[in-house]
């Protein structure tokens, strides 16, 4: 389940504006000639390293956050089992399991759009709302 939202809308806009500017400074600079076109070719490099820059911590966030999530989780509602504990992996898998018995299993994933950021499993299931209720 993705969700649409306000950051998301600034996220898109800003990878848009990065490559416009700098996909234009380079054609304008190929297309000058003489000192201009080396100061355009020159602000193109600049402005795409910039933007491959804020790619890069984005993402880089992203993992840092994601991995914020891994561990342990005793859920509160889950299916009769009063007992059950989540838990989340490093490799983006998770197991729900009680003393006796694995109820569950498979991946998760994180998403953050810019407005909200949650974890989301195989079955579309969500951390922290319904059968995956957790006791903090």
């Amino acid at each position: 389940m993705s969700t649409s939202g306000l950051g998301e809308l600034f996220q898109f806009i800003g990878h848009f504006l990065f490559i416009a500017i700098s996909l234009t400074l380079l054609i304008y600079g190929i297309w000058k000639t003489g000192k201009t076109r080396h100061i355009l070719v020159f602000l193109s490099i600049i402005v795409f390293g910039i933007y491959l820059i804020w790619v890069f911590t984005k993402n880089s966030q992203k993992n840092e956050l994601e991995q914020s999530y891994v561990g342990e989780y005793e859920l509160t509602k889950y299916k009769d089992c009063p007992d059950c504990i989540l838990k989340l992996n490093p490799d983006n898998s998770y197991t729900i399991y009680s003393s006796d018995k694995e109820y569950e299993s498979g991946k998760w994933k994180y998403f953050d759009d810019g407005d909200i950021f949650y974890v989301e499993f195989d079955n579309n299931g969500q951390l922290g709302y319904n059968e995956y209720e957790y006791r903090e």
